[in-house]
């Protein structure tokens, strides 16, 4: 639900920057890099510092909620472990690991696709920088919608797999409809 939310917004900022031709004496592309960037880069940096690599030595827990925690982190890998493997031969030669980057993959390409290729191909159409913005934020919007309607249908099911399968599908034959 985040990506849509972020594209929502986004797009409408995007298209805004984009028109700032000149900002800092920066073209209008470089201005948006270098105005998304940078919340990127005080947050990872602010990360540093506030988040810990374990419960264990982070500063704003109380030391009962950080024994807790270790002790739930410990329980979940031992049993991980003796499900699973923990090692990365065993994480290499599992072919399931193989099948969800894949998924994972398609996923991303299509979405770097479609939030790469259709602000161009609206700018295509004609109109400003702002306009695109703004168009570009409708597919998300509708996709925010269906993921929300899908959840509900989900919600009372006790096995979501055809559901989560079924959207994956649906996604897949959208894309490559689209793409002939």
């Amino acid at each position: 639900m985040t990506f849509p939310i972020a594209n929502i917004i986004g797009s409408p900022i995007s298209g805004a920057i984009m028109q700032m031709d000149g900002l800092w004496g920066m073209k209008s592309w470089q201005a948006l890099l270098v105005l998304e960037a940078l919340p990127a880069v005080i947050l990872g940096i602010a990360c540093l510092f506030v988040l810990g690599d374990r419960p264990s030595k982070v500063k704003w827990l109380r030391q009962d909620e950080k024994d807790w925690l270790e002790g739930q982190l410990a329980s979940e890998q031992a049993t991980l472990a003796a499900k699973h493997g923990s090692t990365l031969r065993g994480a290499m030669t599992n072919w399931r690991v193989f099948a969800l980057a894949f998924i994972n993959f398609c996923c991303i390409v299509g979405s770097v696709g479609i939030g790469l290729w259709l602000p161009q191909i609206v700018k295509g159409f004609g109109v400003s920088s702002s306009t695109v913005g703004l168009i570009t934020a409708v597919p998300y919007a509708v996709g925010a919608v269906s993921m929300l309607l899908w959840a509900r249908v989900t919600r009372r099911k006790t096995n979501r797999i055809p559901y989560v399968a079924g959207a994956l599908a649906l996604a897949a034959a959208r894309r490559w409809c689209g793409s002939r």
